[in-house]
């Protein structure tokens, strides 16, 4: 009598047991669901976290050299130079950064006379476009990007004036910016793998500066906290999997 009752209690807790592992196995599973969901869920907020990062980093850029281009085009020397060229090559290349007009090598700039053709070759390491491209008028002065040598380069022309109500027109200037360079000197990226930066553009096709968001690929920094909280769950439902499976074999056992 009492041997069946003990044989009834270990079938018993065998059984609870095996319960237990089923639903350990189910919480597992559940639990993995929801890990990849939650994975998921961090990967998109860190692809548009990296999204507006570099928006903003781009953003940034653009009215820096917008506001360079404005400051040249106000300034003497500049104008001295569309009039007077003797001494360009030396304003260009050195005068600009000794002044602090242009703070980076970065930042390379060229002028051009009014019917929009350059005023001096351009040094073989930073060519400038011989001529100005047609759309660049006194009045519609957009940026655009190039691909040169398989870097992106940005391109912001801007009009000089000798009067400031704007009628007479001395030329034009164009401030080229190894965009990625400047960008990485300038900005720190948290959340975009700047390894991962590419532009498709062809050698000669230019690209508006507003459509650069809808063509430059990148992805999102990897982020070890994501792997780590992957390890920590499946490391705890392992663990109590093991636990409860050691507890069935001992019952049955003994």
């Amino acid at each position: 009598m009492m041997r069946n009752l003990s044989i009834s209690i270990k079938q018993i807790a065998l059984a609870l047991v095996t319960g237990l592992l089923v639903m350990v196995s189910l919480i597992g599973a559940l639990a993995a669901w929801q890990t990849r969901s939650v994975s998921h869920n961090l990967e998109r907020s860190n692809h548009d976290a990296a999204q507006s990062e570099f928006a903003a980093a781009a953003e940034r850029l653009y009215r820096r050299t917008a506001g360079q281009g404005e400051a040249l085009a106000h300034w003497d020397e500049t104008l001295q130079q569309l009039v007077a060229p003797e001494y360009y090559t030396y304003w260009r290349d050195q005068r600009v950064y000794e002044s602090g007009m242009l703070r980076s090598r970065h930042v390379r700039v060229a002028l051009y006379d009014a019917l929009g053709h350059l005023l001096a070759g351009s040094p073989a390491r930073h060519p400038f476009p011989q001529k100005l491209p047609d759309r660049v008028t006194p009045f519609q002065q957009s940026a655009w990007l190039a691909s040169e040598d398989g870097r992106i380069m940005y391109y912001q022309p801007f009009p000089v004036f000798s009067d400031e109500e704007h009628r007479a027109l001395l030329g034009h200037g164009l401030i080229r910016v190894d965009f990625m360079a400047e960008l990485l000197e300038r900005e720190s990226f948290h959340f975009v793998d700047v390894k991962s930066i590419a532009l498709n553009l062809k050698a000669g096709q230019i690209l508006e500066a507003p459509e650069l968001f809808a063509r430059i690929r990148f992805a999102a920094r990897f982020d070890p906290n994501q792997t780590r909280f992957q390890t920590i769950m499946s490391h705890t439902l392992l663990a109590l999997f093991v636990l409860l499976a050691a507890t069935a074999l001992l019952g049955f056992v003994v």
